[in-house]
């Protein structure tokens, strides 16, 4: 908002903020996807928002100047007006709208310089602030839909099990119950209401069977050490780092350990779906519109243009919104029941089948000169890339850019500077 309102010259108070829909122009460049992640949300839309601000500021001007028979050089928008330089004549943006629409767009435009930017780089009160004060704002857990049912799912307690037998006749004798059925990740238990939902699941009986192969802290960790020996991936060099150390009058060595991390969204996930014969509805707080969709269209067979996606606001997101397992849930159960299904999990279910942040290891090796100064940095960083995952067009030479970002780019003058990554 605040890019759009500095080239449009109007105030953040007079900016609405909607969700948008799936649509190929929402596309985030550096994602290859309607998405947002990876801190990617301002670089991307840095010179994009800024441009259309830009333009329909000269339109608007344009149109005033001709309704006025006066020259643009005489116009300034100022607050969603432009005004006249004689003090005297102002239009609203909304009295121009129609004839600016019906302008070319202009060949070139001029954004504004950053020494009269009144908005960008400064402190500003949230936009979303009064609606969440006066609880008005919409949670992904705050939707309600006529006739919806709430579900929770209960999964084999480890990653990768899968249910072997299970039995619901105590979870279904639960008042307010109303299913209890297997799904893809576990078995759900379907009410009229939240609380009967969770109270049913704690009735359920599964045997579930365990993954051939458990991944467990010690194991991973033995990887790595294995990591950091061997040959390394070049990531960034400056000088020569190696040769640097080897001459550098003091030198020091430290390992650092960062550990797999759950991302704990305070809101823990969860997905409404509303899945009928010829269409399907979801509303959830996520980070990807068109994962959404097109889990959805892989889940109901549905063509793109029968499924829609409402983006609520996200209580803490992180990147793992971006997944999909929630959209699946709610989609799958409202598919079976053909009733509008919200699917919550605990804070345990989040904890536990979360989307860890991958465990890695960094070896740093610095040198400093006898006067103290450093002149030499070597960093390997070992670890497991994630984002070959979610986006291998991403990956370059070899380098997740996500793990080595605040090496490469270290904000301090050392002469000798070289980053691998394994």
């Amino acid at each position: 908002p605040m890019l759009l309102a500095e080239e449009l010259e109007v105030g953040l108070d007079q900016i609405e903020v909607e969700s948008a829909p799936v649509d190929p122009a929402y596309v985030n460049q550096l994602l290859g996807e309607q998405a947002t992640g990876d801190s990617t949300s301002v670089r991307e839309a840095w010179t994009g928002l800024r441009e259309a601000g830009a333009v329909a500021r000269t339109l608007l001007i344009q149109a005033a100047a001709t309704t006025w028979g006066v020259p643009e050089a005489e116009c300034q928008a100022r607050r969603a007006r432009v005004q006249h330089t004689d003090g005297v004549r102002s239009l609203a943006y909304a009295e121009l709208a129609a004839a600016a629409a019906r302008l070319p767009a202009p060949e070139r435009i001029t954004l504004k310089s950053p020494a009269d930017w009144t908005l960008i780089g400064t402190r500003q009160r949230r936009l979303d602030t009064p609606d969440k004060v006066a609880g008005l704002a919409r949670f992904g857990l705050d939707v309600r839909l006529p006739g919806m049912l709430y579900a929770t799912i209960q999964p084999c307690p480890v990653l990768g099990g899968s249910v072997r037998n299970w039995r619901g006749d105590a979870a279904r004798q639960t008042p307010g119950v109303v299913a209890v059925l297997p799904v893809r990740r576990g078995v759900a238990v379907v009410a009229e209401t939240t609380w009967a939902a969770l109270r049913g699941r704690e009735r359920l009986e599964l045997d579930c069977r365990p993954p051939n192969d458990i991944a467990d802290t010690d194991r991973i960790r033995d990887r790595l050490h294995i990591g950091l020996t061997g040959r390394g991936t070049l990531a960034h060099r400056r000088g020569d780092a190696t040769a640097a150390l080897e001459t550098a009058a003091q030198r020091i060595e430290a390992l650092y350990e960062v550990p797999l991390q759950a991302h704990a969204c305070m809101e823990p996930m969860n997905c409404t779906a509303d899945v009928g014969p010829d269409h399907c509805a979801i509303h959830a707080p996520t980070q990807s519109q068109q994962g959404a969709l097109e889990t959805a269209r892989r889940l109901t067979g549905l063509p793109a243009e029968r499924i829609s996606v409402q983006t609520t606001l996200l209580g803490g997101g992180f990147g793992r919104r971006r997944e999909q397992d929630f959209v699946a849930d709610a989609v799958e159960l409202s598919g079976y029941l053909r009733r509008p299904v919200q699917v919550i999990w605990t804070r345990a279910d989040d904890l536990r089948h979360d989307y860890y942040r991958p465990m890695t290891l960094h070896r740093l090796h610095g040198g400093l000169d006898d006067q103290g100064h450093p002149v030499a940095w070597l960093h390997r960083i070992v670890g497991p890339s994630v984002l070959a995952r979610l986006n291998p067009s991403a990956i370059h030479d070899g380098i997740d850019p996500s793990l080595v970002a605040g090496a490469v780019d270290l904000p301090y003058a050392i002469p000798h500077l070289r980053v691998e990554y394994r």
